[in-house]
C-alpha cells in the first residue's frame, strides 16, 4: 500500500506541476519550449490482492464409546446426582452408585437379611429401577414368612417363602430409603407365594407408578399396577386383565411401563397363544381406564425398552427390541393408533437385537448385540438418532471379544453404559460416549 501511494503523490505533483508553469513569453526560444515538453509518468502495475484461501470446516468427531472402568453392573439410571445401577438382580439388595460414570461404589439397600426356623434365607432382590430426573427409585421383592418345609433334594415349586413388593429411593444415590414393612397386596387368588414388583416408571408430575408380577409355582402372571406420590407409600390402581381376550393364556408380567408429560401412561407384557410369543400393549389416558392398543403388531417380536414423549421436540412414543425378521428395530407413534417400525440400519447380513434405549443430551441412542447370521459370533452395536426415525449406527472400538455397552443412562457426566456379564468371556466394563 506504502508503494502504490507513493506513485500516486508523485503523478499527482507532476500534473500540478504543469497545469501551473507560466506560459513561454514570445522571446523564449524554441529549445526553451522544447525542454518544457511534458513528461509521461505512469505508476508502476499494482498485482491484484489475492484472499487466502479459507481453511475447510472442522468436521466434529462422530460420537463413539470408550471403555472408562473395568466395572460390573446391571440396569441403571441416570439423575442429577450421578448414576445409580443394579448390582445383582438374583438375591442381593444392592446398588452402585458413581457421580461421574467412573469411579463406583457398592451401596447396600436397607433390608435386614435373616433365616426362618428352617433355614429358609429371608433376603430382598432387585428387579428394576427407573428415575425421574431427581430421584432414584428402586424396586423388586422380599421374603418373608411363614415358609414351607422342603423336602431336601427337591427341585421345582417356586420359592419356600412368600414374596412381597418393595421399593426404595434416594436423592443422592449413596442414602436410600425403603418402603419395608409393607406387605402388598397378598397372594393372588389362588396362589400362595405372594407377589413383587417388576417394572417401574416415573409419571411427570404425579409420582411413579409400578407393576406387580403373582408367583405361581414356577412361573407367573401379571399382577396389579400401584401407584405412589412418594415412592414409598403405594396403593393399587386400575390394571389391564393379565388374561388375553380370546386366550385362556395369561401375561407373564408387566415388563414395560412408561408416561408421558401429561400422564398418559402405556404397558406391555409378553404372553404366548399356541407357544408363540407375543407383545401386548394397553394404554390408559389417565393411568386408570386402560384398553388393547390394537394397532401395534407384536407377534414373533420382542420388546424390551421405551422412551416416552417429554415435549414438542421429542413428542414420539417409541419402543425398542426384534422384529418378526430378528433385526434390531424400533417402532415410532405419535398417539399410541399409528405405529411405524424402523429397523436400524447394520451390515448386510447381520441379524440382532436391541437391549436398551434412552433419550440423552445427545440425542436418542439405542444399544444392541449383532451377529453376522445365524452362526456368527456376537458383538455389540450402537445407534444415535435425533428424532427416533432416523438412525446412524455408531462405531463401538475393536476389542477381541466384540466388547460394548448393553445398558445406557445419561447423567452429569455424560452417558454412560454397562457391559453385562453373561457368564461368557466376554468382559464387563463401564463405557462413555464421547
Amino acid at each position: 500500500m506504502q508503494a502504490r501511494s507513493g506513485a500516486v503523490i508523485a503523478v499527482a505533483f507532476l500534473v500540478i506541476g504543469c497545469a501551473s508553469s507560466p506560459k513561454p513569453s514570445s522571446g523564449s526560444t524554441a529549445g526553451a519550449s522544447a525542454s518544457l515538453a511534458p513528461i509521461a509518468s505512469q505508476a508502476p502495475s499494482i498485482p491484484p490482492t489475492v484472499a487466502p484461501e479459507s481453511p475447510e470446516p472442522s468436521v466434529p468427531a462422530a460420537p463413539a464409546w470408550q471403555e472408562v472402568a473395568p466395572q460390573a453392573g446391571g440396569e441403571m439410571a441416570g439423575f442429577s446426582g450421578g448414576y445409580v445401577a443394579l448390582a445383582n438382580q438374583d438375591a442381593d439388595s444392592k446398588v452402585l452408585y458413581s457421580a461421574d460414570g467412573v469411579s463406583w461404589k457398592s451401596v447396600t439397600l436397607p433390608f435386614a437379611t435373616s433365616k426362618d426356623s428352617h433355614g429358609n434365607s429371608l433376603e430382598a432382590r432387585t428387579e428394576a429401577i427407573a428415575s425421574n430426573g431427581a430421584q432414584v427409585i428402586v424396586v423388586g421383592g422380599y421374603f418373608h414368612t411363614p415358609c414351607a418345609v422342603q423336602s431336601p433334594g427337591l427341585t421345582g415349586g417356586g420359592p419356600a417363602c412368600p414374596s412381597s413388593p418393595i421399593a426404595w429411593l434416594s436423592s443422592d444415590g449413596a442414602h436410600w430409603q425403603s418402603s419395608y414393612p409393607w406387605h402388598g397386596p397378598g397372594p393372588a387368588k389362588g396362589l400362595k407365594q405372594g407377589n413383587q414388583f417388576m417394572s417401574v416408571w416415573p409419571v411427570p408430575g404425579s409420582g411413579w407408578s409400578a407393576a406387580t408380577m403373582d408367583v405361581g409355582g414356577e412361573e407367573g402372571s401379571a399382577g396389579g399396577i400401584f401407584h405412589s406420590a412418594n415412592g414409598l407409600s403405594w396403593a393399587r390402581t386400575s390394571a389391564p386383565s393379565p388374561i388375553r381376550p380370546g386366550s385362556s393364556e395369561p401375561t407373564e408380567f408387566w415388563h414395560l411401563g412408561l408416561a408421558d408429560a401429561i400422564g398418559e401412561q402405556l404397558v406391555g407384557g409378553y404372553w404366548y397363544p399356541d407357544g408363540n410369543q407375543q407383545i401386548g400393549l394397553f394404554s390408559a389416558p389417565d393411568g386408570k381406564a386402560w384398553s388393547a392398543v390394537k394397532s401395534f403388531q407384536g407377534a414373533n417380536t420382542s420388546v424390551v425398552a421405551g422412551v416416552a414423549p417429554s415435549d414438542s421436540l421429542a413428542s414420539l412414543w417409541i419402543l425398542a427390541g426384534t422384529d418378526a425378521m430378528t433385526l434390531p428395530t424400533v417402532w415410532t407413534s405419535p398417539d399410541l393408533v399409528t405405529w411405524t417400525a424402523h429397523e436400524l440400519p447394520t451390515l448386510p447380513g447381520a441379524e440382532g437385537s436391541l437391549n436398551s434405549i434412552a433419550l440423552t443430551h445427545l440425542g436418542y441412542v439405542a444399544l444392541g448385540q449383532l451377529s453376522d447370521g445365524t452362526d456368527g459370533n456376537a458383538y455389540h452395536s450402537s445407534w444415535l438418532s435425533t428424532d427416533g426415525v432416523n438412525w446412524t449406527q455408531v462405531d463401538t472400538p475393536s476389542t477381541p471379544d466384540g466388547d460394548g455397552p448393553d445398558v445406557l443412562a445419561d447423567g452429569p457426566g455424560g452417558v454412560i453404559g454397562f457391559a453385562l456379564y453373561n457368564g461368557a468371556s466376554t468382559p464387563v466394563g463401564a463405557w462413555l460416549l464421547k
